[in-house]
C-alpha cells in the first residue's frame, strides 16, 4: 500500500471515529463513560496502524526518581518495556520504555485544553535516562535534547468548540513569558479541524521552514498527520541494558 492510499484508508477511520463519537454520544449521558470509550477508541486505532513492536495503554508512568505523572489516557511503549500493564485496564509505566503519551478529549474547549495542558506539564518533569549501552536512534540533535530527555505528549479531540487560532492563543498564554520547547504539549491534535505543533527552535526533523514555537496547521488528514507526527518525533533506542533493573535497585536503596 503506497502512502496516498494509506492516507485515504485513514482518511475514511476519520470519518468513522466521528461517526463512533456520535453513536457514543446518543448512547451515554454520563462524561466519564463517553469520555472512556473515547479513549479506547483511540486506543484502539493505534494498536492497529502503530508498528507491531510498539504496545499501547494506559496508566501512570514513573521516573528513576520516583517522580509519577497523572493518569494517562494514552501511553505509548516501546518492545523493551516490561508487561505492567494490559490493553483495557491501568498499568504502571517506566519513562524509559515510553515512546509517547497523550490525553483524550471528545470536546476541546478552553477549560480542558488547560487541563490538559496541566497534565502535560506535569509529565514533562520525568526525566528518561536510557539504559546503559543502548544506541539512540534520534535523527539530529534537536530531537535528541528534546524527545530523548522525556518523550513527545500530545492531546487528542475528537471535535473541538474553538478554532485552531484560539488554541494557539490559549496556548501561548499558558507559557507565558516561559515558553521553551517540551514544556507542556508538543502537539495537539483536533478531528476534522487540524493541528497545533509545537516546533521548538524549527531544527527538529518535523519543522515548518521559518517557523518557531507552535503554529497551527489547518488540515483535513489528522489522523494521518498524527501518525506521521508520532513515527518522526518517538525515541527509539537499541539495545542495552534491562531498563527495570535500575529502579529495582532504586527501591532496594530505599529499602
Amino acid at each position: 500500500m503506497d502512502a496516498e492510499l494509506l492516507k485515504q484508508k485513514i482518511g475514511l477511520l476519520e470519518k468513522q471515529m466521528l461517526t463512533k463519537l456520535e453513536e457514543i454520544r446518543l448512547s451515554h449521558q454520563h462524561r466519564g463513560i463517553k469520555g472512556d470509550l473515547a479513549e479506547r477508541e483511540l486506543r484502539t486505532f493505534l494498536t492497529t496502524y502503530l508498528p507491531r513492536r510498539l504496545g499501547v495503554g494506559t496508566g501512570e508512568i514513573v521516573d528513576r526518581n520516583f517522580n509519577t505523572s497523572n493518569q494517562m489516557d494514552v501511553v505509548i511503549t516501546s518492545e523493551d518495556h516490561p508487561f505492567t500493564f494490559s490493553d483495557s485496564q491501568s498499568g504502571l509505566f517506566f519513562i524509559e520504555g515510553v515512546c509517547a503519551a497523550g490525553e483524550v478529549k471528545t470536546v476541546l474547549n478552553k477549560q480542558t485544553l488547560v487541563d490538559a495542558m496541566d497534565k502535560a506539564r506535569q509529565y514533562k518533569k520525568l526525566i528518561m535516562i536510557p539504559p546503559a549501552g543502548a544506541m539512540i536512534a534520534a535523527t539530529n540533535e534537536s530531537d535528541a535534547n528534546r524527545f530523548y530527555t522525556t518523550p513527545p505528549f500530545f492531546i487528542f479531540a475528537f471535535e473541538s468548540q474553538i478554532d485552531l487560532e484560539k488554541i494557539t492563543e490559549i496556548v501561548y498564554q499558558y507559557h507565558k513569558d516561559d515558553y521553551r520547547p517540551s514544556f507542556a504539549a508538543d502537539g495537539i491534535f483536533v478531528l476534522g479541524t487540524g493541528s497545533v505543533l509545537d516546533l521548538g527552535a524549527g531544527k527538529g526533523t518535523f519543522q515548518l521552514p521559518g517557523i518557531q514555537g507552535y503554529a497551527g496547521i489547518q488540515t483535513q488528514t489528522v489522523l494521518f498527520d498524527f501518525l506521521k507526527w508520532l513515527t518522526v518525533t518517538m525515541p527509539r533506542m537499541n539495545g542495552g541494558s534491562n531498563l527495570l533493573v535500575p529502579y529495582l535497585l532504586n527501591i532496594r536503596r530505599k529499602d
